[in-house]
C-alpha cells in the first residue's frame, strides 16, 4: 500500500525506508513536490533556457569588497551613524546628551496673546502660503490636501495636543504622495528630521524611504516588553529631533503589536501617561491589504475585542492595543484615485 502511494507521486518505492521517518508535514511536502516535478518537466518547464539578450557589449563594473558580516554591519552602522549626523545639522539648536547627539527639549514658557489670537483660525499667514505653493506643486487634490494640512498646521501651532490621525484610502489615492508633500514641507523649513516613516516589513519600509518599526523603536520581539540601556541610548538619539512618526501598512499592526510600539515610546520619551509617550503620530494604508502575520484578522486593530475575557498578559496586551486604536481620532479617507 505504501509503495503504491509513494509511485503514484513519482517518489521511488525503493527509497521509502528514507521517507517513513519524516512528519507527517514533511511527507506531504515531499508529495507535493514530486507531483508539481511531474507537471513541470513534460513541458519543458524544469530545462534551462540559454540566454537571449547579447550582454557582450554591455560592461557592468561593479566593485564588491569581500568582507565579513561582522564588517557589513560596522559599515552600515557607521552610515546609520553619518544619516544621524547630517539631521542633527539640520536643527542646531537641540542640546546634546552624554553620548554626543541632541535630543529635543521644551521649556516651560508663557505667552501674552490679543484677543485677536483666540479666534483667528490661521497660525500665520506666511506659513499658509508656503502650505499652498508646496500643496499646489505636489498636485494634491482636496481630500489629499485635507490631510497634508491637518499635519502642517498642527506643526506651526506651538500649543497643538498631540496628533494621533489615520489617513485611510484605497490603492492609488495618494497616502505616499501626502507623506512625500508633508516630507517637502519640513525640508523646505530646514527641519526635515521632524518626520520618519516606519513599516511593518523591510519592504514597505523601503517603499516610503524608512526603517521597519522594530529598529527604530528597538523593539525586539525575543526580549518580551524589555529594552536595554545600550538600545535605549541608541533609539534616543535615533529619535533626536523626531516629532511625526508616518506608521505605513498599518493593517498589518496587530493589537499586541500598537500596544509595544505605544509602551516602547513611552519608555524612550519618558512619558507613560500618555499613548506613544506624546510623540504624534500618522498611520496610513487600508485595512482592505495584508493582515498581521500572527494571528490574522482575529489579532487585528479591527477584528473583535476580547479585552473582557483578558486573563493572560498577551491578550491583555491586545485589549490595551485595542483601546490605544481607539484613541486614533483625526481621520482622513481619501476616494480619488489618482
Amino acid at each position: 500500500m505504501i509503495n503504491n502511494d509513494f509511485a503514484d507521486f513519482g517518489i521511488d518505492p525503493d527509497a521509502k525506508s528514507s521517507l517513513v521517518h519524516l512528519g507527517r508535514k514533511q511527507k506531504i511536502r515531499e508529495q507535493q513536490a514530486a507531483a508539481i516535478h511531474q507537471l513541470v518537466v513534460p513541458i519543458g518547464w524544469s530545462t534551462a533556457v540559454p540566454d537571449i539578450a547579447d550582454l557582450s557589449g554591455i560592461h557592468v563594473d561593479v566593485d564588491i569588497a569581500d568582507r565579513t558580516w561582522s564588517a557589513w554591519k560596522e559599515e552600515i552602522t557607521q552610515m546609520r551613524q553619518s544619516m544621524l549626523d547630517g539631521q542633527q545639522k539640520d536643527n542646531p539648536d537641540l542640546p546634546e546628551t552624554r553620548s554626543g547627539k541632541k535630543q529635543a527639549s521644551y521649556v516651560d514658557q508663557v505667552e501674552v496673546v490679543c484677543r485677536s489670537h483666540l479666534v483667528c483660525t490661521l497660525h500665520d499667514k506666511s506659513e499658509d502660503v508656503v502650505m499652498s505653493d508646496v500643496s499646489s506643486e505636489y498636485g494634491l487634490n482636496t481630500e489629499q490636501d485635507r490631510a497634508f494640512r491637518i499635519v502642517t498646521q498642527h506643526s506651526v501651532n506651538p500649543l497643538a495636543e498631540q496628533l494621533r490621525m489615520y489617513i485611510g484610502g484605497m490603492g492609488s489615492t495618494g497616502k505616499t504622495r501626502v507623506l512625500n508633500t508633508i516630507n517637502a514641507y519640513f525640508t523646505l523649513q530646514g527641519k526635515s528630521n521632524r518626520l520618519i516613516a516606519v513599516a511593518p516589513t523591510g519592504t514597505s519600509a523601503a517603499l516610503v524611504k524608512g526603517s521597519t518599526y522594530h529598529f527604530t523603536f528597538g523593539i525586539n520581539e525575543t526580549q518580551r516588553g524589555t529594552i536595554s540601556k545600550k538600545v535605549l541610548a541608541e533609539v534616543k538619539d535615533r529619535l533626536a529631533g523626531v516629532e511625526y512618526v508616518f506608521l505605513d501598512e498599518v493593517s498589518m499592526l496587530s493589537c499586541a503589536d500598537l500596544y509595544k510600539i505605544s509602551s516602547h515610546l513611552e519608555v524612550i520619551l519618558n512619558k507613560s501617561h500618555v499613548p506613544f509617550g506624546g510623540m504624534n503620530m500618522i498611520f496610513a494604508r487600508d485595512f482592505t491589504q495584508l493582515p498581521p502575520a500572527i494571528g490574522g484578522k482575529a489579532a487585528s486593530l479591527y477584528g473583535p475585542c476580547d479585552g473582557m475575557y483578558a486573563t493572560n498578559p498577551r491578550t491583555q496586551e491586545m485589549a490595551m492595543g485595542k483601546a490605544i486604536w481607539h484613541q486614533i481620532t483625526t481621520v482622513v479617507i481619501l476616494r480619488e484615485n489618482i
